[in-house]
């Protein structure tokens, strides 16, 4: 086996003392698609670009992104590059980022911007086929406004642009129908089929409707062709005049001054035109702001030339509209474009690794990795309290979106009777039984009543058995369900869930009970995918839950699998007097199969286990887990099993009194095992330079040694999923638990 690295002892870690445990607040970090987080983060980096951006993003902003991450992980601005020809770009460069932090070396509010563009526009995408900086960006009159037009300008340097929608949806569809014959039909109808799913029940405006709606919106036009809008004051009318040149007439004049340029004493077109400020100025001292806003954007429309007069008029113009913001880009802007380079855009954000060579370097702090917002569970329904069990499991398979609040315990114990029948004590149990460590080992339910149709009981000698039946008959939870426990009173005992649909969010429950003296006595959470096992799940968060005493797995993923999935800020509790290894820690832990499986493990205080945490891959499998920030304590044999065709990330955790964080093949009752790929954070910089962020040290502590196997493979596999290349580590820690509800830290 090749291991490289190491990790730090107690001896080089941080002391518990110096760095103190940390209680999680609600949500902690996730890495998945959660509707209290996604709504959070949405927020955080709608005020973030307002605030460095003077940009108000709408919805389909972020929509677009979520989209352009599905479609390209590793690089979602690159989404619609080589199907559509267009490269997100401006803001979304940010939302891209994959730090905690970017390097700066211009304000970020001129970051995306072209020659021309004026304050009012915020280009946003990219013509990755025009060789004249063709683009498009969001428009509207105020900063303080959202959007309500889509742009285009066919070139950088014209400064003319069309308004061609109300959102990007609307520019990728008119696009994908101009460029459907370069594509295979199905590729066309696949991202058609996207577009339309990630833009939801947004009405499409007609082009020809939004362009009327502005030119009467629009006290007068301007060289834009965007018009302008002001308040005009009916009774007083003021607001806006109208100065003698305007329009194609102003173009002329403004290319006569040009030309008479260098000339002594000035041409009659420099006069003209200084009569023209002269005029606007004291039309905004007579409160006709609109006049010396039109003609400084026409002026700054025009390029360099002009730019100490557009400024002028626009400081005052924009100053008296309170659109304030708007004059701090047109004056970034005028210092950082460049006439040599009117086809390329002003870049803000300074490459990783190319910082030492830049003056004027800053770095800016930016929002958590904005995460997808699929994951909704129930969204904003009405919740519904269920208070009898079969309330509970009704609301549970239904096909309705529901909020399904727990506020008290329900005991499916008994309800379906008990079984005795046959069982099976394996020969590894009878010497773990002879060892007496003082705890009892577990028997085993046989499959279809057979030794030979049951793991580990080839060799097993028969036993009586009694277990209670309804823990082997799974809660069915369908599609779009938030399952949610309050206080410490969401309990359900003797039954664990069959998670048989997507979209769904489990929080703040307490799974426990579930025949936890017999092998095979109920699974706590399972996971097979959906249309009889073939297709895999995807968004499904499990947080602030706590699984204990159980028969068989915490958690169990096969078959089709599923493809999003993230468990936080949980509590993973195997103290028990019965388990394989004897010695009252729970042997099955996270097993982790599946035909296309993506699961992350953030944030979770695992403890007093022996095994599989997780086991992971084997044939027929691709499994990727991102595991970070965990406390796994007390863990009496081994923790991560990791088979064939299975990739592991494992950064940020704390081991404290494990024996083996990863299992090394000495046990011959395991089969496999040890030849997975993992990537465990040594300090080296493979993160860096193939995720383009930091990893975070693992912490071991009394524990066993733990180390990287094929870690580049790990890196190659798991970039592919977005919120694991941006997901930001913290140091590795002990968490605290709460004692208010489930779980790690408050809700």
């Amino acid at each position: 086996m090749r291991r490289s690295g190491r990790l730090r002892s107690r001896d080089d870690a941080v002391d518990a003392s110096d760095a103190p445990a940390k209680r999680l607040k609600a949500g902690g970090k996730q890495q998945s698609v959660e509707v209290k987080t996604a709504s959070k983060e949405r927020a955080a980096w709608s005020s973030f670009l307002r605030e460095k951006c003077f940009f108000q993003p709408p919805k389909p902003f972020f929509d677009l992104f979520e989209l352009a991450t599905e479609l390209r992980p590793d690089r979602p601005c690159d989404a619609f590059a080589d199907t559509l020809g267009i490269r997100l770009s401006g803001p979304f460069d940010l939302l891209a980022a994959a730090h905690n932090e970017v390097a700066a070396d211009k304000p970020l509010h001129v970051h995306g911007r072209f020659y021309s563009d004026p304050p009012e526009v915020t280009a946003v995408m990219v013509d990755c086929k025009s060789d004249t900086g063709g683009h498009w960006g969001y428009f509207r009159d105020s900063p303080d406004q959202a959007p309500e037009y889509v742009v285009h300008a066919r070139s950088s340097q014209e400064g003319k642009f069309d308004i061609v929608g109300a959102d990007l949806f609307q520019v990728l569809q008119s696009r994908l129908k101009e460029r459907r014959t370069d594509l295979k039909a199905d590729e066309a109808d696949e991202l058609l089929a996207k577009i339309a799913a990630h833009r939801g029940d947004a009405e499409e405006q007609p082009e020809p409707n939004l362009r009327r709606k502005r030119s009467k919106d629009s006290v007068a036009a301007s060289l834009s062709q965007l018009g302008i809008v002001v308040p005009v004051n009916a009774k007083t009318n003021t607001g806006y005049r109208e100065l003698p040149v305007t329009g194609a007439a102003l173009e002329d004049l403004l290319r006569q001054v040009q030309n008479e340029a260098g000339k002594k004493p000035a041409g009659s077109a420099r006069k003209q035109l200084s009569e023209l400020i002269t005029r606007a100025t004291i039309a905004s001292d007579e409160c006709d702001f609109g006049t010396g806003l039109l003609l400084g954007l026409d002026l700054f429309a025009v390029g360099s030339a002009f730019e100490k007069e557009a400024l002028q008029l626009l400081r005052v113009a924009y100053l008296l509209l309170r659109r304030a913001e708007f004059y701090k880009i047109a004056s970034a802007h005028c210092k950082f474009r460049s006439q040599d380079n009117s086809v390329a855009y002003i870049q803000s954000i300074v490459p990783k690794g190319s910082e030492q060579n830049c003056s004027n370097l800053r770095m800016i702090e930016m929002p958590p990795p904005l995460a997808s917002t699929s994951t909704t569970g129930g969204g904003n329904v009405p919740p519904v309290y269920p208070s009898t069990t079969k309330e509970l499991e009704a609301f549970l398979r239904d096909s309705e979106a529901r909020v399904i609040v727990l506020n008290t315990t329900f005991d499916f114990r008994t309800l379906q009777g008990n079984t005795t029948a046959e069982g099976c004590r394996p020969d590894y149990m009878r010497r773990c039984i002879a060892l007496d460590k003082g705890f009892k080992s577990q028997d085993v339910i046989l499959k279809g009543s057979a030794m030979n149709n049951t793991g580990g009981c080839t060799n097993g000698t028969s036993v009586m058995v009694t277990y209670d039946n309804a823990a082997l008959n799974r809660l069915n939870v369908r599609s779009n369900k938030t399952i949610r426990g309050v206080g410490t009173s969401g309990v359900i005992m003797g039954k664990g869930l069959a998670l048989n649909g997507d979209n769904i969010i489990v929080q703040n429950i307490h799974i426990t009970e579930l025949n936890p003296h017999l092998v095979w006595g109920g699974d706590a959470i399972t996971i097979q995918g959906t249309v009889d096992g073939t297709v895999p799940l995807k968004h499904i968060w499990l947080d602030h839950i706590k699984i204990s005493r159980v028969g068989r797995q915490f958690l169990a993923v096969d078959k089709a699998g599923v493809t999003t999935m993230t468990i936080s800020n949980s509590d993973f509790d195997g103290r028990t007097e019965y388990s394989k290894t004897c010695d009252g820690h729970h042997y099955w832990g996270f097993l982790l199969y599946g035909q296309q499986t993506g699961v992350s493990l953030i944030n979770n205080y695992i403890h007093s286990m022996s095994g599989r945490l997780p086991k992971a891959g084997g044939s027929g499998t691709e499994v990727a887990v991102h595991i970070a920030n965990n406390y796994f304590q007390d863990n009496s044999y081994h923790s991560m099993e990791l088979s064939l065709n299975s990739y592991t990330l494992a950064e940020g955790n704390y081991f404290k009194n494990t024996t083996k964080p990863l299992y090394d093949g000495d046990d011959p009752d395991i089969a496999g095992g040890y030849d997975g790929a993992i990537y465990a954070e040594t300090g080296d910089d493979e993160c860096s330079t193939q995720l383009g962020r930091l990893c975070e040290e693992n912490v071991l502590e009394d524990s066993g040694p733990f180390g990287s196997l094929d870690g580049t493979d790990v890196i190659a596999v798991v970039k592919k999923h977005p919120t694991i290349a941006r997901y930001q580590p913290q140091q590795a820690q002990q968490w605290e638990l709460a004692t208010t509800n489930f779980g790690v830290g408050k809700l």
